[in-house]
């Protein structure tokens, strides 16, 4: 899988990738070898749906347990379950919840293929996630070693292979890996955008139609009532949705849907929040049909993990669900999570020398004893969604759903007019400024820092006694000539960029089992946004009033009072607390598809196929008139319209109930997205030259097993995405410029090779082990054209060049990752799992406009700078220990009058129990370059470091 380097610049490291591929063969080999010992035998596959006696719905996550074997398996999000390589012969499987049993029922296994249908069974509404063990998520756990000598010869013509499944009851270890180990490191799945995966919430679209991507603060801290997950990975089939690129997430949260309990439950943690409490009831459908689910949580910190860093979050969850007759029933839910972030930041080698602190965090400050955070992220986006779910007969449900959401995300930070900036971490205000020109000044900096910290922090005092020192009168009062007001001029100020949003949402999906070997499903769905964006002032730090207007046009063209207004419509005008200004819009995208899909499943091969198409429009209606762009700026802009189309096929071969080779593929289309349609939206409607849609062809191929001790998952990818768009928008230090930029990427290439291994070995009833493995590359494969609009210029005509990106890799965390683990079960209801992680291949992100001609023009391919400037840094290797462990007791077995089902669970996880906290895991190239004297080092590359040791402990009480 290596590739060529043809770029200007030739990576030094151009022989690593093979031998990292060399390893990754030995890897599969030594993951392959135990598939030897997989045997085949006569046996059954018994598979099944367990309902309820009484209300008729499916049973989730209730454990099946077959005592002559010792096998356990959980059902899944729809009741069904499968047992596979079962011995021929009478056997009786126990139903259990809590390792109680509550029914049970005689097979007799004497086919290769049996599928028992519907299966009423009596058990007390207790149903409920093992929330003691992770392992409750692991299907198909053999307890017997001498099970793995069963052969599975018994396949006739005409006898099904039971189907690979994905939910929530069957989450394979990879996926376990990416989320609770690799996803600490800024790993990502594949190397794919966030936004190639959705998230549904009982059907509606939850991703962001600007960004792409799925803000989970929206539903935030209400983990009771969101664990009715089902998900597929990659290209997988998907009933519910056609999908992302990397898949999607169904979440079903209706009250009809909730299991039946109470649950009270304290977290204890050292991460983002220190202490979270969470209380939930669910009352299960009573005779009338009628049920109901509240939840409500706080997650709070005073400081996080990072200094400087606070938390704190509030979330309510009600849903009131009704069963109409035996085949209707429809559930109103309402999501409302509100949560304020101070945030961090990322910081050069030079600052976190400097402070001694690798979680060094410039965005706080001492005020009267207190830190406090200019950067607070708030965010407060409630949901309502109205679903009627329909099963006119057994073999067909329609599900449809009205969706309405509205609120604000918010991020505030720091602003200031004719002043020097305030950051501490800012280049002009460090040593290194001075290092060349005035030695003295630089040492007298770093000495000064030694010996008082603090000043590596925000000076608030500073900045108050600035403001209310500054007394200027301000003619002109908001235009008037008559009008005129004497005061503090703030030149320091808190600002917040805001998102304002009304969402409208409908959509709707049908399953239909035609035959016994043909499934039709597909969907709708329909969304209108419409958000306003503005700049609000929250904070005049002891001044009177800001004034509005655009510093960097007043330096560019002095003397000019227009082209320096924000708004021509209200020139100069005084800005008081909680009032808009520098920019003013509203943005309105309609986005609608439909999308179909068609499963055929025989006795050795299942194969689907799926197609979807859709239209999106976006609009921008500017409420500002701005002086540089007094014509394109103010009102509606012309609509820019795309239709995307999407399809994907897949076949699985079942060579047996146990082994499996899959190949999918897919061929999508995607806009770039409003934020990539308009050139700069906070101040003008002008529209990116001739804007297109990207191409994504991707395909996905590998092996799987599935035996009673032993799982193997390993499936390699390769996907090419061409034509895509992007707009970085930075100061920009070369001659012509000298200003804020919009750097639009067009026609960009890029490919994702890689490799996902997966095994999972049951040693005895009480041990088990694991290893997972990512091995993929993520790169640009061609050269980018670039055209670059001067935010402070009235000419909008953009500058054009070529960057010489192709070949390096894309920031997307490490590229190289393993784990493995092992767990054990004690028969007492605890366990304890230890894992160790290696990660490595972890490249920053480089700063496109450094791998252009007018970067390179000034030194020559032999001179030791020109592989300093065209170089891209690899991060450091890490290597960190993991250990989680859980119990849980039945209160009833220690005082008689407590309730049967009342049940204590305890769940403790520490992660990097080494506390190494040197790994960095995420670095970027500053996009501001000096192309006066192609110094790569005045602007220098910023990382962020992970968290050393942390833990998270968990007590839970269900009754």
């Amino acid at each position: 899988m290596q590739f060529s380097y043809t770029s200007c610049y030739l990576d030094k490291n151009k022989g690593k990738l093979s031998r990292a591929m060399k390893n990754l063969k030995q890897i599969l080999a030594l993951i392959f070898f135990p598939i030897l010992a997989a045997g085949q035998g006569t046996s059954s596959n018994i598979t099944g749906i367990l309902i309820d006696k009484e209300t008729k719905l499916p049973l989730q996550d209730v454990q099946l347990f077959l005592i002559q074997i010792k096998q356990l398996q959980s059902t899944d999000n729809n009741g069904r379950f499968s047992l596979n390589e079962i011995p021929q012969g009478n056997h009786t499987i126990h139903i259990l919840y809590n390792n109680e049993v509550f029914d049970s029922f005689r097979i007799a296994a004497n086919n290769p293929e049996i599928d028992l249908g519907l299966i009423p069974v009596s058990i007390n509404n207790s149903i409920n996630e093992n929330a003691a063990s992770e392992q409750a998520t692991i299907p198909t756990i053999a307890l017997d070693a001498d099970h793995s000598n069963l052969e599975d010869e018994g396949i006739t013509s005409g006898q099904n292979i039971s189907n690979l499944l994905s939910s929530s009851g069957n989450r394979d270890p990879f996926l376990n890996a990416v989320s609770f180990v690799f996803s600490q490191y800024n790993f990502r799945p594949r190397g794919y955008n966030r936004a190639n995966q959705q998230v549904y919430i009982n059907g509606i679209l939850m991703n962001e139609l600007s960004s792409g991507n799925a803000i989970w603060a929206q539903w935030g801290g209400l983990n009771d009532v969101m664990r009715n997950q089902t998900s597929t990975y990659g290209l997988a089939a998907n009933q519910q949705a056609f999908g992302g690129i990397n898949g999607s997430s169904n979440i079903e949260v209706g009250a009809t849907e909730q299991t039946k309990q109470n649950k009270l439950s304290y977290s204890l943690s050292n991460r983002s929040y220190n202490n979270r409490i969470m209380l939930s009831h669910s009352s299960g459908l009573n005779k009338k049909g009628w049920a109901y689910t509240f939840s409500g949580s706080r997650r709070w910190a005073f400081e996080g993990y990072v200094p400087g860093t606070s938390f704190d979050g509030y979330s309510g969850f009600a849903s009131l669900g009704k069963l109409l007759n035996s085949r209707q029933q429809i559930s109103l839910s309402i999501i409302a999570a509100q949560s304020s972030r101070a945030r961090s930041g990322a910081a050069t080698d030079e600052v976190y020398a400097l402070a001694n602190d690798n979680y060094y965090n410039a965005n706080w400050g001492w005020q009267n004893g207190e830190k406090r955070n200019a950067r607070i992220g708030k965010v407060f986006q409630p949901i309502a969604i109205l679903q009627l779910v329909s099963t006119p007969s057994d073999k067909t449900q329609f599900s449809n759903a009205i969706s309405f959401q509205r609120g604000r995300n918010q991020s505030s930070s720091l602003d200031w007019q004719n002043a020097s900036d305030p950051r501490p971490d800012y280049y002009r205000n460090l040593p290194s400024y001075f290092q060349n020109t005035n030695p003295f000044a630089a040492n007298s900096i770093a000495e000064n820092i030694n010996n008082n910290p603090d000043l590596l922090q925000l000076d608030w005092d500073r900045f108050y006694n600035t403001n209310k020192g500054n007394i200027e009168t301000l003619h002109n009062l908001n235009g008037n000539t008559n009008d005129s007001f004497r005061g503090a001029r703030s030149l320091y100020v808190i600002g917040a960029d805001v998102e304002q949003m009304r969402k409208y949402s409908i959509a709707g999906n049908i399953q239909h089992k035609s035959s016994d070997k043909l499934t039709l499903s597909g969907g709708y769905q329909f969304i209108l946004q419409r958000s306003a964006f503005f700049k609000e002032l929250q904070d005049l730090l002891g001044g009177d009033y800001f004034i509005n207007y655009n510093m960097f046009a007043a330096q560019q063209y002095p003397g000019n009072s227009g082209l320096r207004q924000n708004d021509l419509n209200t020139p100069d005008r005084a800005v008081l607390k909680g009032e808009k200004y520098r920019y003013h819009y509203t943005s309105t995208i309609n986005k609608a598809w439909v999308w179909g899909q068609a499963e055929v499943n025989t006795r050795k091969v299942s194969l689907y196929a799926a197609i979807s198409g859709g239209y999106t429009s976006y609009q921008r209606n500017g409420l500002y008139a701005n002086g540089l762009f007094p014509e394109n700026s103010f009102g509606k802009s012309k609509p820019v319209s795309f239709f995307n189309y999407n399809a994907k096929a897949g076949l699985t071969y079942k060579v047996n109930g146990r082994n499996y080779f899959v190949i999918n593929t897919a061929y999508f289309t995607e806009d770039a997205g409003i934020n990539n349609v308009f050139v700069a939206p906070k101040t003008r409607n002008q529209i990116v030259e001739n804007p297109e849609v990207s191409t994504n062809k991707s395909i996905e191929a590998g092996y799987l097993l599935r035996a009673p001790k032993l799982n193997i998952r390993a499936i390699g990818y390769a996907t090419d995405v061409t034509n895509a768009t992007s707009i970085q928008r930075f100061y920009n230090d070369e001659p012509e410029y000298q200003s804020f930029v919009n750097f639009v990427m067009k026609k960009i290439n890029t490919r994702f090779i890689g490799t996902e291994l997966a095994t999972e070995y049951v040693i005895n009833p009480l041990i088990s082990i694991n290893a997972v493995a990512s091995v993929g590359q993520a790169f640009y494969t061609n050269r980018p054209e670039v055209l670059v609009y001067n935010d402070n210029d009235t000419n909008q005509n953009p500058g054009s060049k070529t960057v010489y990106i192709k070949d390096y890799y894309l920031g997307v965390g490490p590229q190289s990752t393993y784990t493995a683990g092992i767990t054990y079960n004690s028969k007492k209801f605890w366990y304890l799992k230890l894992n160790g992680n290696y990660m490595d291949r972890n490249y920053v992100s480089v700063n496109p406009s450094r791998r252009s001609l007018e970067a390179a023009e000034l030194v020559t391919k032999d001179d030791p700078l020109y592989t300093k400037i065209f170089e891209q840094e690899r991060l450091p290797a890490a290597f960190t220990m993991d250990i989680s462990g859980g119990k849980s007791i039945r209160l009833n077995k220690i005082y008689k009058k407590i309730g049967y089902r009342t049940t204590l669970y305890l769940n403790i996880g520490i992660s990097n129990i080494l506390n190494k906290q040197d790994i960095k895991s995420t670095g970027f190239e500053q996009l501001r370059y000096d192309f006066t004297n192609n110094n790569p080092d005045k602007f220098p590359t910023k990382y962020i470091y992970g968290y050393g040791r942390t833990f998270f402990a968990n007590l839970s009480l269900k009754f």
